[in-house]
């Protein structure tokens, strides 16, 4: 006996008349990627034990941090799989290759966990953005908003110390900055990068470096004497 309306509604059935994410697709197996095929060039899906098949117009929306053209000369992805989805490829730098968003991540993760643990935190130490600054974060985005809330969950305080990073940050960080550079020139530059990123968003803005005072919340003398200082024109 047929399941009452053949079954229940799928992912794709779900998202008919939007836009579905498949995350990690590079992980697809090759006998899921056939059947993502057939979806995606005929537009119909059957339901499990259904009789007759469902269209869909759905935008889809795939990605992965593996080499999926690599993967396509080696057989481990289908070639007109890779062809049909890369329509409009985008592709996005690594966290280390675009520090300048550091912050700006963090503070939204910070933001989200402040009202999913209803924890009062102001924000993280000048140490914590240097250290997250020099790190090179081989597990990308996904790793900095595990870091931040690991963070939250162990910092006693209302501000973020060092003594909360997750051990590996911390001991990949301080252990290569022992060798290489001091904190202060780690801070220097963390700052040098900030500044400079305000700058630019400022764009052709009339007393732009007066604005970016007012935004750090320092008087501009100061703000002169740190762009001197960090050698920002």
């Amino acid at each position: 006996m047929e399941p009452k309306g053949g079954g229940k509604p799928g992912k794709f059935e779900l998202a008919n008349g939007g836009t579905i994410f498949l995350d990690e697709i590079g992980d697809l197996p090759l006998r899921l990627q056939s059947k993502l095929l057939h979806v995606l060039q005929e537009k119909i899906v059957e339901r499990l034990g259904a009789t007759k098949s469902t269209p869909v117009d759905v935008r889809v929306i795939a990605s992965t941090n593996k080499n999926i053209e690599r993967m396509v000369v080696d057989g481990e992805f289908r070639n007109d799989l890779y062809f049909r989805l890369s329509v409009i490829p985008i592709h996005i730098p690594p966290l280390r290759d675009r520090k300048a968003d550091i912050v700006v991540l963090l503070n939204h993760f910070l933001q989200a966990q402040r009202r999913r643990s209803g924890r009062e935190i102001k924000g993280v130490s000048s140490e914590v953005k240097a250290l997250f600054f020099h790190y090179d974060w081989p597990g990308n985005v996904r790793e900095l908003e595990n870091a931040v809330e690991y963070m939250t969950n162990i910092e006693t305080r209302q501000v973020i110390t060092i003594d909360s990073l997750p051990l590996r940050i911390r001991t990949a960080c301080i252990g290569e900055t022992r060798a290489q550079t001091s904190l202060e020139e780690m801070l220097e530059s963390y700052e040098r990068e900030l500044l400079q990123r305000k700058l630019n968003e400022l764009g052709t803005c009339k007393k732009k470096k007066e604005v970016l005072a007012e935004m750090m919340h320092v008087s501009r003398a100061t703000m002169y004497r740190r762009l001197q200082k960090l050698g920002i024109r």
